[in-house]
């Protein structure tokens, strides 16, 4: 059993994603709104009162006055997007201390909200997606994408495919099973929860080792405590939440410095596990 245990991120349902992105602001004293639709702000307002406030835009239309007026506005020219489900959607961010709420958001409202939750990891990707809105020639930021689990696992496969190096680390047996053959070949460490039969067949290919149990890692899906798998690939790196053999919910970042960051926690991790 884990000593000690760490939440990394969250799915909400929407009405609790408000309900927590509210409590976070009503916590922070410096608050960062990226994207984000209007009216999702204006239920915000009271909660923004006596904070450092910077807000973010991106929209060639002006900022309503009520809006504006809440604090320091920048206004940079990259259009923030995430792919939800298929579809491209608007993504707005809220910046807090140490950590990141995501908004998926189009003209029908809000579509899902999410949290990043481990400070190192948050702190990254806001001094990133800061330094990509002003420093970076680029239109559209696109790098996170929601899967429907279905299609996270085929794109996950897909990704291995065109990887020379993959960490895996804490995944569930069905998905290592999956890409057994997808693996061959692949410069390949995998941390396995458990000593399983799994795991004991992945051996006698791959490099792989037991979770230490120092830490203990887990995600929150729509109000369940799950557990939190990773996989690392050359170009970016996928979450999966999972209870049991019931796959919740597949994401990934697609960004290179992500997937050296990913590869520089799994090594980490990997002086702490065990061997088979």
């Amino acid at each position: 059993m884990a000593l000690v245990e760490a939440k990394v991120d969250e799915i909400f349902e929407i009405e609790n994603g408000i309900k927590a992105i509210k409590e976070g602001i009503a916590a922070s004293n410096v608050v960062e709104l990226i994207n984000l639709p209007y009216d999702l702000i204006i239920q915000l307002k009271p909660f923004l009162k006596d904070k450092k406030i910077k807000i973010h835009h991106n929209k060639s239309d002006a900022i309503p006055e009520e809006i504006a007026e809440l604090g320091q506005v920048c206004f940079t020219s990259v259009e923030m997007k995430g792919t939800y489900m298929g579809k491209i959607v608007e993504k707005g961010e809220v910046f807090l201390r140490n950590s990141i709420f995501n908004v998926w958001w189009d003209k029908s409202g809000i579509v899902n909200i999410g949290s990043i939750d481990f400070s190192k990891c948050a702190r990254c990707i806001m001094d990133m997606h800061k330094n990509i809105m002003y420093l970076e020639e680029m239109d559209v930021l696109n790098i996170m994408t929601l899967y429907d689990p279905e299609d996270g696992l085929d794109a996950i496969e897909e990704a291995v495919k065109r990887s020379k190096r993959v960490r895996m680390v804490n995944l569930p047996k069905s998905i290592v099973k999956r890409l057994y053959f997808a693996l061959q070949g692949k410069d390949v460490k995998i941390i396995c929860a458990d000593a399983s039969e799994e795991a004991k067949r992945a051996k006698e290919k791959f490099d792989v080792k037991i979770a230490g149990g120092l830490l203990g890692v887990y995600s929150v899906y729509k109000g369940k405590k799950a557990n939190s798998g990773g996989i690392a690939v050359d170009e970016g790196f996928f979450s999966v939440d999972y209870i049991g053999n019931e796959i919740l919910n597949v994401r990934s970042v697609m960004w290179k410095k992500c997937a050296e960051c990913m590869m520089g926690y799994f090594d980490w991790g990997w002086l702490e596990a065990r061997k088979i």
